[in-house]
C-alpha cells in the first residue's frame, strides 16, 4: 500500500486559481441599466392593474379584471409589448436583518407595486 500524498505547493495553487476563476464569473461587476432592467422584469400595465384589482377585490373574475384585458386588446390598442423575464416578488420582512421594508420599497420603485409583495 502506498503512502498517502501529501499535497504540493503546484496542486494547492492549482486549486487556488481555479476558485479564483469561479470569483470571476459571478455578476458582481456586471452594471445592469436601470431602465432597462425594468423593461425586461416588468409586467404591462393592464396586467399590473389587473392584478391589483383581482387582489383588491379577491376575485380573479372580477369585471374590472376583464375590462383592463379587454382594453388592452382591443382592436386599434397600441400594442403592448410583453416582458422578457416577467418576475413577481414575495418579501418576507422580517429576514434579511428586518431590511425588508427597504428591501421593498426599491423593488416596488422599479417593478411596480403591484409586483412586490
Amino acid at each position: 500500500m502506498d503512502a498517502p500524498v501529501t499535497p504540493t505547493r503546484s496542486s494547492a495553487s492549482g486549486r487556488s486559481s481555479v476558485i479564483d476563476s469561479l470569483r470571476g464569473c459571478t455578476l458582481s461587476g456586471v452594471r445592469v441599466h436601470k431602465e432597462e432592467l425594468r423593461r425586461k422584469i416588468t409586467f404591462p400595465e393592464y396586467l399590473r392593474l389587473a392584478m391589483r384589482e383581482a387582489i383588491r377585490a379577491k376575485d380573479v373574475g372580477a369585471a374590472t379584471v376583464a375590462q383592463y384585458f379587454e382594453a388592452a386588446h382591443a382592436e386599434g390598442a397600441e400594442q403592448v409589448e410583453p416582458a422578457e423575464w416577467p418576475m413577481v416578488v414575495f418579501i418576507n420582512s422580517k429576514s434579511g436583518g428586518r431590511h425588508g421594508p427597504e428591501l421593498k420599497a426599491r423593488l416596488q420603485e422599479l417593478m411596480g407595486e403591484e409586483q412586490v409583495i
